[in-house]
């Protein structure tokens, strides 16, 4: 069972199958990826008792003008994480959340107007995406990664540029991830 301060690392099943239509649209989608197949993720189901956290296939969603696809290395599970996938975080949980809002990884594509970030950085999460300096207020800190907005618990993270902080080369992921 996991535990608070538990780092998650992703893992891809080489041997896992995987339906052909998805292969076609991440091929589409992704054209310089096109061997890689549908994704997996973790998604939260706080009303199934026992078992509120599934793992579940989806299709990466065409990147945005100012969006990163972020290959997930290493991932935290934190206190929060638990109280979110028993449904006794502060704001309720819908069905599907993807959990954990400290992650860390390798940018695979950008969006057209990516100016500060390219294919092959290293980069972590913001746990407040929208929160870029100055006083903190309600709309800054609308949307934190893994409970009011969806999080890292996948293998592909997209997020909005401003979202990511570069890493430097001396902190390995799972350092960054923490």
């Amino acid at each position: 069972q996991p535990t608070a301060g538990m780092l998650l690392a992703s893992n891809s099943d080489a041997n896992s199958h995987h339906n052909n239509k998805c292969e076609l649209d991440t091929a589409v989608l992704y054209p310089q990826y096109s061997k890689e197949t549908c994704m997996k993720r973790y998604e939260v189901f706080p009303g199934r008792a026992g078992s509120p956290l599934q793992m579940a296939e989806f299709e990466p969603a065409p990147l945005g003008d100012r969006q990163v696809s972020v290959a997930i290395k290493a991932v935290s599970l934190n206190y929060r994480d638990i109280l979110v996938g028993q449904n006794t975080y502060f704001s309720p949980i819908s069905d599907g959340l993807v959990p954990c809002s400290d992650g860390a990884g390798e940018v695979v594509a950008v969006g057209k107007d990516v100016r500060g970030l390219k294919v092959g950085d290293r980069v972590a999460t913001l746990f407040f995406p929208n929160w870029q300096g100055g006083r903190a207020d309600g709309e800054s800190i609308a949307g934190a990664l893994g409970a009011e907005g969806g999080g890292v618990l996948t293998e592909r993270f997209v997020a909005e540029e401003s979202g990511l902080i570069k890493l430097p080369d001396s902190i390995s992921y799972s350092e960054a991830a923490t």
